[in-house]
């Protein structure tokens, strides 16, 4: 039985420039790309891979629960300096 699962990304840039991609809810499963494109790309394919070790050790997919990760909102201050 196949089951949808979704999860939050998230990018960040190294010092380099490549993308790095990361799944807070599956610890660990990070992948890369020079673009956006291909940075998802190969997220959804470590998202995948991600299963097989999990049934190694006997442990359930991961959930991601709702507002579980921060949100980001920019806000504008006035600094005396």
């Amino acid at each position: 039985m196949k089951r949808t699962y979704r999860y939050t990304i998230v990018f960040e840039k190294d010092e380099d420039g490549v993308l790095i991609v990361s799944v807070p809810a599956l610890p660990g499963c990070y992948s890369h790309g020079r673009t956006v494109e291909e940075a998802e790309q190969n997220i959804q394919e470590a998202i995948l891979c991600y299963p097989e070790g999990l049934q190694e050790v006997g442990e359930d997919i991961p959930m991601e629960e709702e507002l579980r990760f921060p949100v980001t909102k920019p806000i504008q201050v006035s600094l005396a300096v």
